[in-house]
């Protein structure tokens, strides 16, 4: 799934039926975007996902707890985030002048995916510094993923025979 939740509270209509109260995290009186996205991808997901994109948080915000909130609310679901799980830090991938936000770009996935990771996650920096294609960096994840289409041609052939 490609995620960009906008970086303000959800609004009534977006909320629709829901009750705010079971979406916001406790360090924030209305839910966000993003806490909304989370709460209807949570349900979605199956045993094998990716939901990736701009998830438009930090584990450090304005409030001391509220990222921390949104990433343990994340584990809790069994979430993996491909940067934070394999690094324990995050990498730069918004560069903003003047910001201190650092990434805002995140890969959750879930654990046996994860643990498919092979290379350290990385920021395209170049992509902003160099080129200044935007103020943010595309962020890669390699993820050594079985070859799913040849494996069902292979079992398709041998079942003809």
């Amino acid at each position: 799934m490609s995620v960009h939740a906008r970086p303000a509270p959800a609004t009534r209509r977006q909320l629709g039926h829901l009750d705010p109260k079971t979406i916001a995290r406790p360090s924030f009186p209305r839910p966000r975007v993003n806490d909304l996205i989370f709460h209807e991808l949570a349900d979605l997901v199956g045993e094998r996902f990716v939901a990736a994109g701009d998830w438009n948080t930090r584990r450090t915000q304005a409030s001391a707890t509220a990222g921390e909130e949104f990433f343990a609310r994340a584990h809790q679901r069994g979430w993996h985030d491909c940067v934070w799980d394999t690094l324990g830090i995050e990498v730069q991938t918004w560069f903003r002048e003047g910001d201190t936000l650092v990434q805002d770009d995140y890969v959750f996935c879930d654990p046996s995916l994860g643990a498919t990771v092979q290379e350290r996650p990385w920021s395209a920096e170049d992509a902003v510094v160099r080129l200044g294609l935007s103020d943010r960096a595309p962020l890669l994840i390699d993820l050594d993923v079985p070859a799913i289409a040849m494996t069902n041609i292979a079992e398709g052939t041998q079942e003809s025979e």
